[in-house]
């Protein structure tokens, strides 16, 4: 049971840093496409 409790845990684990990692990816993607799209109006 506690293995697979851990097991559990771990998976979740990877779920979340999977998300966050997309989540960043995508806001990185959007935030350069808006800065080559429009290079004036982008303060960094």
């Amino acid at each position: 049971m506690l293995v697979f409790f851990i097991g559990d845990t771990y998976w979740i684990n990877m779920q979340l840093a999977n998300y966050k990692l997309s989540v960043y990816i995508y806001t990185f993607i959007s935030y350069s496409q808006r800065a080559l799209l429009e290079p004036k109006r982008v303060v960094v």
